[in-house]
């Protein structure tokens, strides 16, 4: 987390569908980890959000009994959910085959297709 805190804005994963914060400080991504936190957070760490309005956490003791996990505030059920892995793990499962098969029931046909104009 470090490495992405200190030397990117943030990281967009999937056209942008997935959003992993970083410095901020970018025309395309304006807000950082620790600006994003701050009065948003007790007992975890927003480390991502998605564009259904999703967000992902790592869980400082308040979400669950497994600190250092990630969870995922899920907008459909409006309660934090686990995913079961480490931050380090979050960013191997999110730009692998898994997020898509995360988010398949959230997305429509054409979701990715680029206009041509």
């Amino acid at each position: 987390m470090g490495a992405i805190a200190h030397n990117a804005a943030g990281i967009f994963i999937d056209n942008g569908w997935l959003r992993l914060l970083g410095a901020g400080k970018h025309p395309r991504f304006q807000r950082s980890l620790p600006e994003w936190n701050e009065g948003r957070s007790n007992g975890f760490y927003l480390v991502a959000d998605d564009v259904v309005g999703g967000f992902f956490a790592i869980n400082g003791g308040s979400l669950g009994e497994d600190p250092g996990n990630v969870y995922f505030y899920a907008p459909d059920a409006l309660r934090w959910e686990p995913c079961g892995f480490s931050y380090s793990q979050f960013l191997v499962w999110a730009m692998s085959e898994k997020l898509h098969e995360f988010y398949d029931s959230l997305r429509w046909d054409d979701w990715g297709a680029r206009s041509s104009s």
